[in-house]
């Protein structure tokens, strides 16, 4: 008697785990297809441009996802000004709040962002709950190609192409992003850099590796170390850039070295004359130079 009721009653708990489980199934299905995605997308919009009027982000879609969490599908941040010129792209984001940082009177999301052949993650927290608290946040970069990214050319005026991966980590408030601090470790591979001015010759370099470090401090960014590996050229570059409100003025104070590697010259007869001039200049087969102005009008000249 005793096993026929236990028999009986595991039935039973059988049966309603399966009501649970098709009401959880149901109301994720129903969550899903009848989910107001516009409504969403346009309080997004709405939110952002509360938060800064200057910016204007559009959104193509917005979806739940599981575990609890926004999926945002082509994400777009443009100036105002210039709406044609996206200073940012996603092909998809997916946002998920951290339960246990709003229970200590904080929030946090994580996100994961598919963008210009690559990908980036990471999180922010903010000190309380509200969007226009200060913040910190972790970005990790992978396979980033910038050449997909326009509004790097757009913003240096160089055409630079690469693949960036690295860290960027930063704390401070969106409306006042200069004073904030921050620390960046970046590898840019495969890639070349037109320069704004030729260099004798050179109106570009080409570079097998970059590996930068950088931190961001009292409205200044310590550029600490770069290094540039390439079969030709090496360098190293190092200083600081004085940040502006408008980044494109900010001021440049950097200094470098460069070294054109031995080896069989090739090219045209003007830039093998080139690097055989620079090679007898050379101080221990390297030449410092210096880089003055700003973004948009740099000076560049050999010390």
């Amino acid at each position: 008697m005793v096993i026929d009721a236990m028999k009986q009653k595991a039935r039973e708990n059988k049966k309603w785990l399966g009501y649970i489980f098709f009401t959880i199934v149901l109301t994720a299905c129903l969550l899903y297809y009848c989910f107001p995605s516009d409504a969403f997308r346009n309080y997004l919009q709405a939110t952002a441009e509360r938060m800064n009027p200057q910016y204007f982000l559009s959104v193509e879609k917005v979806s739940p996802t599981f575990p609890p969490g926004l999926a945002l599908r082509k994400t777009r941040l443009s100036l105002k000004t210039n709406p044609d010129a996206s200073l940012f792209m996603a092909d998809s984001l997916v946002i998920r709040p951290e339960i246990w940082s709003f229970l200590k009177g904080r929030s946090g999301y994580r996100f994961n962002c598919l963008a210009y052949g690559g990908g980036i993650n990471g999180y922010v927290h903010f000190s309380r709950n509200s969007i226009k608290a200060p913040f910190s946040t972790s970005l990790r970069l992978k396979d980033i190609h910038i050449d997909n990214y326009t509004a790097v050319s757009s913003m240096t005026g160089s055409d630079i192409k690469g693949i960036i991966g690295g860290i960027i980590k930063y704390s401070g408030q969106y409306d006042s992003y200069i004073n904030g601090t921050g620390e960046a470790k970046l590898t840019i591979s495969d890639g070349r850099v037109e320069l704004l001015q030729p260099i004798l010759s050179f109106e570009s370099i080409g570079f097998e590796d970059i590996q930068m470090k950088m931190s961001l401090k009292n409205q200044k960014i310590s550029v600490t170390h770069v290094e540039l590996k390439g079969q030709k050229v090496r360098g190293s570059l190092s200083g600081t850039i004085t940040l502006k409100k408008d980044i494109l003025k900010s001021r440049l104070s950097l200094r470098g070295a460069i070294e054109f590697l031995a080896g069989p010259l090739k090219g045209s007869k003007r830039a093998v004359n080139t690097i055989r001039l620079l090679r007898t200049r050379s101080k221990n087969g390297k030449l410092n130079f210096i880089v003055g102005g700003t973004f948009t009008s740099p000076r560049f000249r050999f010390i």
